[in-house]
């Protein structure tokens, strides 16, 4: 017969709960990095993803990029309202010329390729920011 030692029960108790408390923060924390990484991704380009982000002539089409919903929640979109987006995001088309320097095609599809890498930096970040 074993003897269950009521403080180390209460210790290992308490661990749990301050466990829990830690994993919430990260999983809110890591959240919010991932949306705001991601949306810089596709806007401004990313070493992490390789996206170039969007084509720079007016502003018009990196500006309208915008996130959507609420963080809370955990229902966020990223989209724009451009008609013309599809075509950059594509590659243009045999008629289509990119004339800026600034940003190029793929910006989403990069971004959402190489998403494993963007959750590999974002965690180890929020890891170190939350004990």
């Amino acid at each position: 017969m074993s003897i269950i030692n009521f403080n180390t029960a209460q210790r290992f108790n308490k661990s749990l709960i301050d466990f829990d408390k830690m994993s919430k923060k990260r999983e809110s924390k890591l959240y919010s990095a991932l949306v705001k990484h991601c949306l810089r991704s596709i806007k401004f380009g990313s070493a992490t993803t390789g996206a170039p982000g969007q084509p720079v002539d007016t502003e018009a089409l990196r500006k309208s990029w915008t996130k959507k919903g609420t963080l809370a929640s955990r229902d966020v979109e990223i989209s724009t309202h451009k008609k013309y987006a599809p075509k950059f995001e594509a590659g243009g088309g045999s008629n289509f010329v990119l004339r800026s320097k600034v940003g190029g095609f793929h910006s989403v599809r990069l971004t959402r390729l190489n998403w494993r890498w963007v959750v590999k930096e974002e965690l180890a970040i929020v890891k170190d920011s939350v004990k």
